[in-house]
């Protein structure tokens, strides 16, 4: 059994492929509604037909930081992925190349 660090990693990766599988989709019928050639009550039929095609975690709301090591949804580096404990456990040990803890 998962525990719910690990479950929340797992989620997140599988919210991330979702998007990243339909984004282009998202992005096509977007562009398609915005045309001036559909009336408002079919760009309305057309949005709600085609939104069952898409998985509910393939919208980019869905979208969380979440550490990769920890599972911590707070405080999280969004060009490493990690959040500031695991960097500072990481920095600690010397793992991250370029960077040192600063006394004073």
């Amino acid at each position: 059994m998962y525990t719910s660090i690990k479950r929340r990693i797992i989620k997140d990766y599988s919210v991330r492929i979702n998007f990243n599988k339909n984004e282009l989709n998202w992005i096509l019928m977007k562009y398609n509604l915005s045309l001036k050639n559909f009336k408002r009550k079919y760009k309305n039929y057309i949005f709600f037909k085609y939104m069952r095609r898409f998985h509910v975690n393939s919208s980019m709301c869905r979208i969380n930081s979440v550490c990769i090591i920890s599972g911590r949804a707070h405080w999280v580096l969004r060009r490493f992925r990690i959040s500031r404990m695991t960097l500072h456990q990481l920095v600690d040990f010397g793992s991250i190349n370029g960077v040192r803890r600063s006394s004073w």
